[in-house]
C-alpha cells in the first residue's frame, strides 16, 4: 500500500487528517523544551502492522540521507531508535557519521508520540528512546568526525564524556589526537578525567602532545 504522508516543521501544535475511511487521526510528535515539533500526517490504516525490522531498516536508511520526514514515518509505523544492523550501526551512529547534525539533534531529542484516534476517543503512548550506550558511540564518532555541533548537542542530552574504548582511550583523549581543542574544552566542562590513562599509560596531554596540537596542550595542562 502506497502511504501518502507530509510533514511540518511547527511550534509544538497538532495536525489532523480526514481519510476516506472517515477516521481523523493526529500523530504529534514532543520534542526536547524549546525544540520544534514535528507533525506526521499519514493514513490511518497505515499505520499499523507492519513488521518492525522492516521500519527499523527504512529509519536507519532515512538517517542515512538526513531524511527527518521519512525518519517520522519509520518510527511512527513501528521502526526502533535502538535497532542495529548487522554492522552494529545505529540510526543515530549512521546520521553522525554522515554529518547530518540536523537528524542526529532530531532523534536524540525525541521524547515522546502522541497518537490520537477522533473516532471512539482511542489514545496511545509509545516512548522509543535512545540507549545511553547508543548515544555515547555516536559521541566518539562525532569527535572522530571532528564535528563540534554534534558533540556539543550528545553532551546536553546525557552522552558520557568519560566513555573510552577496550585500550582505554578515552573521548578526552579522541579530541586532543584529532587537534580540536574547542572539543577538549567541551568534554573538560562535561566533566571528562584529563588525568585518565590508556593501556599504553598515555593521557590526554600525551595524545595532544603526539597530535602537536598547542591549543589542546594548554587546555590540558
Amino acid at each position: 500500500m502506497r502511504l501518502a504522508y507530509l510533514a511540518f516543521l511547527i511550534p509544538l501544535a497538532g495536525c489532523a487528517v480526514k481519510g476516506a475511511t472517515g477516521e481523523e487521526k493526529t500523530i504529534r510528535m514532543f520534542l526536547a523544551p524549546g525544540s520544534m515539533g514535528l507533525s506526521l500526517i499519514i493514513p490511518s490504516e497505515g499505520s499499523r502492522g507492519l513488521a518492525y525490522y522492516t521500519y527499523s531498516r527504512m529509519l536507519r536508511n532515512a538517517a542515512r540521507r538526513g531524511d527527518n520526514a521519512e525518519a517520522v514515518r519509520c518510527m511512527v509505523l513501528g521502526g526502533d531508535l535502538n535497532a542495529r544492523d548487522s554492522e552494529g550501526w545505529s540510526a543515530l551512529t549512521i546520521a553522525v557519521h554522515e554529518g547530518h547534525t540536523h537528524t542526529a539533534a532530531f532523534l536524540v531529542e525525541t521524547k515522546e508520540f502522541e497518537y490520537r484516534y477522533k473516532k471512539g476517543g482511542a489514545r496511545g503512548f509509545s516512548t522509543n528512546r535512545l540507549q545511553p550506550a547508543i548515544k555515547n558511540e555516536a559521541l566518539a564518532i562525532a569527535i572522530q568526525r571532528r564535528n563540534p555541533e554534534i558533540v556539543s548537542m550528545l553532551l546536553r542530552n546525557q552522552a558520557s564524556p568519560g566513555s573510552a574504548n577496550d585500550e582505554g582511550q578515552t573521548l578526552l583523549m579522541r579530541a586532543a589526537h584529532v587537534g580540536s581543542p574547542e572539543m577538549v574544552r567541551m568534554l573538560l566542562a562535561a566533566g571528562a578525567d584529563r588525568n585518565a590513562k590508556d593501556s599504553d599509560n598515555l593521557t590526554a596531554l600525551d595524545w595532544a602532545r603526539k597530535a602537536g596540537c598547542a591549543g589542546c596542550q594548554e587546555l590540558l595542562q
